[in-house]
């Protein structure tokens, strides 16, 4: 079995994929690389490791952590962490404050700085043009569109339901809104 992008084989089930199945992912795929490519000058802009990144993008998914769950989260020790949030703070994008359950730990949460960020990184352009993209769709397109849309997003609340990491929850929140819109 291959792992690549293109693989042919079904990696959860064990199958074959089925041509409507390749050709939907094949399409994925593309409208991926587009919506990435609309926001590249953002991503090459940024003054942040992929460390202090992938800090953030989980802070704003959990705010509140403490530097341990931040330590444990990224796999790292406490003190490259504590270097991770520090550089975070200094630059806005995160602050530290107290624990009111704990005066003894430090909770770090994202700034609305830092949330716009993380925002931006992951919607700049692509909604517009996802709008744009569906605008265009023949209207029996767009009511097969809809239905094939919100069906995978039924598919996915569901998958999140059944899991319990905050991932899983991550997941069910953002299906929740998407549904709370249709």
């Amino acid at each position: 079995m291959t792992t690549s992008t293109d693989n042919t084989q079904d990696q959860t089930a064990g199958g074959a994929l089925s041509p409507e199945l390749r050709e939907a992912l094949a399409a994925q795929r593309m409208i991926y690389r587009a919506i990435l490519g609309l926001n590249s000058d953002d991503w090459l802009s940024l003054d942040l490791s992929m460390g202090q990144l992938k800090a953030l993008v989980k802070l704003t998914s959990r705010p509140g952590m403490t530097v341990s769950e931040v330590a444990e989260a990224l796999g790292t020790g406490k003190p490259a962490a504590s270097m991770i949030v520090d550089h975070l703070t200094q630059h806005g994008y995160v602050t530290r404050s107290e624990d009111p359950d704990d005066r003894r730990r430090t909770v770090v949460a994202p700034t609305e700085f830092g949330i716009e960020l993380v925002t931006r990184l992951r919607q700049t352009g692509g909604e517009q043009a996802m709008i744009r993209w569906i605008r265009q769709l023949a209207p029996d397109d767009l009511v097969a569109f809809t239905r094939g849309i919100q069906a995978l997003a039924a598919v996915v609340a569901r998958d999140a339901e059944l899991n319990t990491t905050p991932a899983g929850a991550g997941a069910h929140e953002a299906v929740s809104h998407i549904q709370e819109r249709a």
